[in-house]
């Protein structure tokens, strides 16, 4: 119902890319959120599709972000615990310390930085520590990012196949026949409120064993993913 209810404020098909999103933004729950790069041509409709979908979570469990300098995750005062960090283009945190910074949060699910500064006369050493854990989201038209990233995020891939681009133009063309239909800001505020007083819960996975068995293990990455799997 979540599903189809992002696809009713404007998005068409994508059916499992956005399920995909939802429980990965539903994931900032856990210990281990599940970081996601969307990839796709330019004016594919991968920013449509994630701004869609951050619709129906509360504004309050992500940040959104077009660009940072280098140290801006370390200086914030924000709280980044439970939290998405959202890049609209990977442009926009190719800087090689801002890479450094969302690898360590995701794999030590915090930052630890010390730094000198004068005080008086004398330098005075302070340091600063930022918990997480934090889960990443960004879009991109590469095929591939930084590799040390890529083994940290799952790759989900936008239609842009001719049929995709047909219902897309239909939809359009019926939206404007009949005028523009907006969804209830109302309605979109009680699925924020789902996720409000969602809680993490101790599960037990009866068929881990078994997917251990089946899951390819051709590439080194697989020790990193199949927790997240």
């Amino acid at each position: 119902e979540y599903g189809e209810f992002v696809r009713r404020l404007g998005v068409v098909g994508e059916k499992r890319n956005i399920r995909i999103i939802l429980l990965a933004l539903t994931s900032r729950l856990t210990d281990t959120p599940i970081s996601l790069v969307i990839k796709a041509e330019s004016a594919s409709g991968k920013s449509w599709l994630l701004k869609n979908c951050l619709k129906v979570m509360p504004e309050e469990s992500y940040f959104e972000y077009t660009a940072m300098s280098n140290r801006a995750l370390i200086y914030s005062d924000k709280d980044f615990a439970h939290k998405f960090i959202i890049f609209l283009e990977y442009s926009g945190q190719e800087d090689d310390e801002v890479n450094y910074l969302t690898r360590t949060l995701q794999s030590e699910g915090r930052l630890k930085y010390e730094y000198t500064a004068k005080v008086g006369g004398d330098f005075v050493t302070h340091s600063i520590d930022k918990p997480g854990p934090t889960g990443f989201i960004t879009t991109t038209t590469q095929s591939q990012i930084f590799d040390e990233n890529e083994t940290r995020i799952f790759s989900l891939y936008i239609n842009e196949s001719q049929e995709q681009t047909s219902h897309i133009i239909e939809k359009l063309g019926r939206q404007y026949e009949s005028g523009t239909y907006e969804v209830a800001e109302s309605e979109i505020e009680a699925w924020r409120n789902i996720q409000r007083v969602l809680k993490p819960m101790p599960v037990q996975i009866p068929y881990a064993g078994w997917l251990a068995k089946q899951i390819p293990t051709k590439k080194v990455r697989v020790r990193r993913d199949f927790e997240r799997v």
